[in-house]
């Protein structure tokens, strides 16, 4: 009972705290309290047979990819994004192929608009895309809990189904 509460503990921060945090770069130190509470679990329970023995030693395997997923949210929400030069780049290479569409020498005016309009508004949508992946944790288009959240719920119908 004491490990589901300690797993409960650790999602129900990782929704509430984290996420909200790494949306701003940050992270949660509660996260990384109940993280360090789930070891001491850990480190407290002595398999006694060979099922508890195989069953440890899995979960012990889970715990570690657990604490690597969380390392690899922290650094991602922590990333700097497109470097400086990296845009200068990008918006030169856009400048230069917009350039470039009106060396084609289409005589009608309309269809050479058309065409160059076309051409920055795809690179415009491109360079969107970018910033808008830019931060994996905040906008519109953010990486949500939803696995956790899912736990969550998983804990509460195993809760109501224990208390019945």
């Amino acid at each position: 009972m004491e490990l589901e509460s300690r797993i409960r503990d650790y999602v129900q921060l990782a929704v509430e705290k984290e996420w909200p945090a790494m949306a701003e770069r940050k992270f949660s130190p509660e996260v990384w309290d109940a993280y360090i509470q789930l070891w001491r679990t850990y480190y407290q329970f002595a398999p006694g047979n060979d099922q508890e023995k195989i069953w440890y030693s899995q979960s012990l395997t889970k715990l570690n990819d657990l604490g690597d997923q969380r390392r690899m949210r922290l650094l991602t929400s922590r990333a700097g994004g497109v470097p400086v030069m990296m845009w200068v780049a990008l918006l030169g290479t856009g400048a230069v192929t917009i350039a470039f569409s009106f060396l084609f020498g289409i005589h009608n005016a309309t269809a050479q608009i058309i065409m160059s309009s076309g051409l920055a508004f795809t690179i415009a949508l491109v360079m969107l895309a970018i910033v808008a992946l830019e931060h994996p944790f905040a906008g519109i288009n953010r990486v949500s809990p939803q696995a956790f959240v899912q736990l969550e719920g998983v804990f509460k119908s195993l809760e109501a189904k224990r208390f019945r």
